[in-house]
Order: C-alpha cells, then sequence, then structure tokens
C-alpha cells in the first residue's frame, strides 16, 4: 500500500512540473517572442495592435465568420497605424 501511495505522490508532483512547465512556456516564452519591445514606440502598443490584427485576419479569413464594413474600416485604420509607428 505504502508503494502505491508513494507512486501516486510522484505522479502528482510530476504532473504539476509538467502543469507549471506549460504554464510557463504559453505565458513567458511565447509572449515574448515576436515583435520587439526595445524600440521605442512613443507609446503606442504594437504587440496589442499585432494580436488584434492577427485575430482579425483570422476571422476574415474563417468561412464561418463575418466582419461588417466598420471592423473592416477599423482593420485597415489598424493597418496604416501599425505600419506608421511599428517596424
Amino acid at each position: 500500500m505504502a508503494k502505491l501511495v508513494k507512486m501516486v505522490v510522484n505522479l502528482a508532483v510530476l504532473a504539476a512540473l509538467g502543469w507549471a512547465a506549460w504554464y510557463g512556456y504559453t505565458n513567458w516564452v511565447a509572449a515574448s517572442s515576436g515583435t520587439s519591445s526595445s524600440t521605442d514606440t512613443g507609446g503606442y502598443n504594437c504587440r496589442g495592435a499585432l494580436a488584434r490584427l492577427a485575430q482579425d485576419y483570422e476571422c476574415r479569413d474563417a468561412a464561418n465568420c463575418t466582419l461588417s464594413q466598420e471592423e473592416l474600416a477599423a482593420l485597415r485604420e489598424r493597418e496604416i497605424a501599425i505600419e506608421k509607428n511599428c517596424n
């Protein structure tokens, strides 16, 4: 019985370590990759704008998603702002 409890505890610890590694990867490593935040953009959030633009592109390219004329205009404005403010 003690062997079984020890094995269950070891599996729980291993699962917790795996979860912590996955959480760290998805929240710190993935968030830090991509555009460089070292350049001064004058307060413009390039990373946020690029993330929103990627979501809009996914929606635009999906068959089950429709963007209104206002949303398409905002997408175009976001593209222009990104081109102007980001590398």
